[in-house]
């Protein structure tokens, strides 16, 4: 059975024969199926029944179907349909209801389906290539698949649509697995989840990062800290497909918002360099370590980092500790002001030999 997929607003999974009603009250509307070729109108319970029995069939031949929900249910479909003959290639496929339209669900859906299409696909080896299409009177849906890389193919061909009774221009793109750009962290361990900060955040952002205790170890936390500049922070931070981003750190068992932790541009070699605050509440948990883990994970396996560094205030101790129990070797420090800074480094090598011996 397909995975279960999360991103920071969504979760895509698979469908299930209680989903029919849902399925068919969204499908049900002229402006969703005219945009979409397989979608008939009228659109019942049946039909939908009918869609969701195929899924295993689907799955055998290499593809894969997801149900797209946020925190009020299901909202659409987005799916990888493979050639079983080809195995190497599918094509993406994806329709949103009509209330959602316009809030970036698929290009947020696309991501991790792509990814995992790239990662896990078809033989279980990954697809080498996934196609996609879109209606030429729909121009809004070829903007998200750009948005997830795909290129122009410069090639239209004609499909039928079942709502519209007639054959649409349908412009095709591509993108292969060397060219996909690197899915956006969404991390989960144990007890936390690293991912993509959001603008209603921003609040939050702010009444916990508003501690001047936090701040004066912050070199980039101004204090006071408005809710107006957690949300030009979040902006002007997102995740642009390489290093130079901020994540926020939640608990799972409440969702609370409890620190942040960024990943800055590379240097002249490649390597980004990694901070983090955590909320007082949150300190002396074994948080700091546990998002950190995951985060020098990511970084090392999903955007190739050659090296990650790392700075401390020679004052903070603890932030020492944590960077040398996660591998981290100090290598050198320069004055600030009345302080001095302590540089670190982990190397690519020196990760890998500890994952091999189980350290990290």
């Amino acid at each position: 059975m397909n995975p279960v997929l999360r991103t920071p607003r969504l979760t895509l999974r698979p469908m299930t024969p209680e989903d029919a009603p849902r399925l068919a009250a969204l499908a049900n509307d002229p402006r969703v199926a005219r945009m979409v070729s397989s979608i008939s109108q009228p659109y019942g319970v049946e039909q939908a029944e009918a869609f969701i029995a195929r899924h295993p069939l689907l799955e055998e031949e290499g593809g894969r179907v997801w149900a797209i929900c946020d925190s009020d249910g299901l909202q659409g479909a987005m799916g990888l349909h493979a050639d079983p003959l080809r195995r190497a290639e599918a094509e993406l496929g994806y329709w949103l209801g009509f209330e959602v339209w316009g809030r970036g669900y698929a290009t947020e859906a696309g991501r991790a389906v792509v990814a995992e299409g790239f990662a896990r696909g078809g033989s279980g080896e990954g697809f080498a290539e996934i196609t996609a299409g879109y209606f030429a009177d729909n121009p809004a849906s070829g903007n998200a698949l750009r948005k997830l890389g795909f290129r122009d193919k410069g090639e239209t061909r004609a499909v039928f649509c079942q709502a519209r009774g007639e054959e649409v221009d349908c412009l095709r793109l591509d993108l292969s697995a060397e060219d996909a750009p690197p899915p956006p962290p969404f991390l989960e361990t144990g007890r936390l989840i690293l991912a993509p900060l959001q603008d209603e955040q921003a609040a939050e952002l702010a009444r916990i990062g508003n501690d001047p205790e936090i701040a004066r170890r912050m070199a980039n936390l101004p204090s006071p800290f408005t809710e107006a500049a957690a949300l030009e922070r979040i902006r002007a931070s997102r995740f642009r497909g390489a290093p130079g981003f901020r994540l926020g750190l939640t608990r799972k068992a409440d969702g609370a918002l409890i620190g942040e932790w960024g990943v800055g541009p590379k240097d002249a070699a490649g390597a980004p360099d990694v901070s983090y605050w955590l909320s007082r509440a949150a300190q002396g948990q074994g948080c700091a370590r546990e998002a950190s883990a995951a985060l020098l994970d990511y970084l090392f396996t999903t955007l190739k980092a050659p090296a990650v560094r790392a700075e401390r205030l020679k004052t903070n101790a603890a932030s020492g500790r944590l960077l040398e129990a996660l591998g981290f070797e100090s290598s050198g420090e320069y004055p600030l002001g009345d302080e001095a800074v302590v540089l670190y480094e982990l190397t690519r090598a020196a990760w890998k030999d500890r994952r091999e011996e189980g350290a990290a």
